[in-house]
């Protein structure tokens, strides 16, 4: 009996705590890992509406126990972000929200120019600001993460990235919170980004995609095709 007191105590804590954390959103480390070629990593997701909060408790998932320098939520501010790139240390961006081959945006309240961009996005960062990042490697997961890439003065950087606009089924989110969760995991525990990342992560969408196959002709998820077809746009897009 005391043992499952504990366990439901200690169940119910951590619930608190990922709640909290959530809904009032901070920089903070992470706890130390070790088997990656980068320096330093560094992670946002600004969350400001439906998509961006998934994507807020997706990235804060998949970085559980990695040593870290996290943007997510309200912390998700242009300048805090610029600066912590500064130095000589080869680094990993992992970037999750909304995005153009043009600038990964945040909310208006958060970042600068959103007149620029007709007050529902403000730029978080342009592709030219990571021109100075050394050893720079890339993780994006945001529409046209590709292009943006490809922006990046200075040549060609290690990246995972989609070619387009990425349509989501976001009434069934672990759908498409897995696949990507398995593929960051690699790269954090591997050290390696590339094509070898792409097929990683190509797998993880056909599982996924098998998964939802076999559930068109159940009732309960009424969503199953449409979900189908998001993923294999996901893997059509997807760039490495």
């Amino acid at each position: 009996m005391r043992l499952t007191f504990t366990r439901v105590l200690a169940s119910t804590f951590a619930g608190i705590v990922g709640w909290r954390l959530f809904r009032r959103p901070v920089e903070r480390r992470l706890a130390s890992a070790s088997g990656r070629r980068w320096s330093r990593v560094v992670a946002v997701a600004p969350a400001y509406d439906q998509l961006t909060s998934c994507f807020s408790r997706w990235l804060l998932k998949a970085l559980t126990g990695i040593d870290c320098i996290l943007f997510v939520g309200d912390s998700a501010e242009r300048s805090r972000f610029l600066a912590s790139l500064g130095g000589d240390k080869s680094t990993l961006v992992v970037l999750f929200g909304h995005g153009t081959d043009d600038a990964f945006f945040t909310s208006p309240e958060l970042g600068l120019e959103s007149d620029e961009y007709h007050g529902e996005h403000s730029c978080l960062c342009r592709p030219i600001e990571l021109e100075v990042v050394p050893g720079l490697a890339l993780v994006g997961y945001f529409c046209s993460s590709a292009s943006f890439v490809k922006s990046i003065p200075g040549g060609r950087k290690s990246h995972l990235g989609y070619s387009g606009l990425m349509p989501f089924e976001l009434s069934q989110e672990e759908a498409f919170s897995r696949p990507i969760q398995v593929a960051l995991s690699h790269v954090l525990s591997t050290g390696q980004l590339g094509v070898e990342t792409k097929q990683v992560l190509l797998r993880a969408y056909r599982a996924e995609h098998r998964r939802w196959s076999l559930r068109k002709k159940d009732p309960r998820f009424p969503r199953a095709l449409a979900v189908c077809m998001c993923l294999e746009e996901h893997a059509r897009l997807l760039v490495a």
